[in-house]
């Protein structure tokens, strides 16, 4: 008996132990594990395919918002003084180079209210006018599901501030943040 009742204040101590543990993020998001840095990895493999091969529509099936994502993929961008052209006829002709992968959280909101935790792909390369461009795509689980914000992977876009990076294609209507380049966008 004696043993037992030592034993309790220990098990109670590594219970509140795991449960405050900073590295244990399960709690927090759509309430999964984190997305794996491979799974990431695969899953913008599959939207690249799906773009090369010219297949928007699956790689809109993908998007957390398909309306959005198709959108985005009609909105015009300059890519020259006066000409004018549409985000999917800049799809690159070849896979951009995986930069980098590391995990996020995204202040993106699920119905759950919670914001997801997931990884950040940053993926550069060039656009088929040749112009450079570097895109953090978020990959995340929305009700089990794999989807990525920041899908269209040429765009330039960043994950935090979802505005386009300097050498990327900007969107007609975009707006630079006022003060620095890096801070996140207001909503």
């Amino acid at each position: 008996m004696r043993y037992v009742s030592r034993a309790i204040p220990i098990v109670i101590f590594l219970l509140t132990l795991t449960a405050c543990n900073p590295q244990d993020r399960t709690s927090i998001g759509a309430g999964q594990v984190t997305v794996s840095p491979e799974e990431a990895r695969q899953f913008v493999l599959e939207i690249i395919d799906d773009t090369l091969q010219g297949r928007f529509d699956r790689l809109c099936q993908k998007a957390v918002s398909q309306t959005r994502c198709q959108n985005e993929l009609r909105d015009t961008v300059n890519v020259a003084p006066d000409v004018l052209r549409d985000m999917a006829s800049l799809a690159p002709f070849e896979s951009p180079r995986i930069r980098n992968i590391y995990p996020a959280e995204i202040a993106y909101h699920l119905p759950s209210g919670k914001s997801p935790l997931g990884q950040v792909v940053v993926v550069e390369g060039q656009d088929r006018w040749g112009r450079s461009f570097t895109t953090e795509v978020f990959i995340f689980r929305d009700e089990g599901r794999l989807v990525a914000k920041n899908i269209i992977w040429w765009s330039g876009m960043g994950y935090s501030t979802e505005l386009p990076h300097t050498t990327a294609p900007k969107p007609n209507g975009a707006r630079e943040p006022s003060s620095s380049k890096d801070e996140p966008m207001k909503n």
